[in-house]
């Protein structure tokens, strides 16, 4: 799966376990760096392991939220630019998502 970033600095706390734990601690940034290696490793969410797969945060299903852990989601949206990849409702088929842009990290 093709990962982006929102910006600059949800990057650098999505690369960086140095910020990552120094803004939510050790166990977060650890879940953080075990999350995005797993979803670097898939062509989809549905290859996820079983433990790490999560939900879609909003009545459109246009945002994504996987758990960290103490209240904590990663929170993303798919990043295809052309032909968003849709179920039969017109929401988005997160079956069918191979490109994600990473917004945010934030209480859930």
């Amino acid at each position: 799966m093709v990962i982006a970033f929102l910006d600059r600095q949800i990057r650098a706390l999505c690369e960086d376990p140095v910020i990552s734990a120094t803004k939510f601690g050790v166990a977060i940034s650890k879940n953080l760096q075990t999350r995005l290696a797993d979803i670097s490793a898939v062509e989809n969410l549905t290859e996820l392991p079983p433990e790490n797969q999560g939900q879609a945060g909003n009545e459109d299903h246009s945002i994504y939220i996987l758990d960290l852990g103490e209240g904590y989601g990663l929170v993303f949206c798919s990043n295809h630019i052309k032909n968003k990849p849709k179920n039969s409702f017109g929401n988005i088929d997160w079956n069918r998502v191979t490109r994600i842009k990473i917004l945010k990290i934030e209480k859930i």
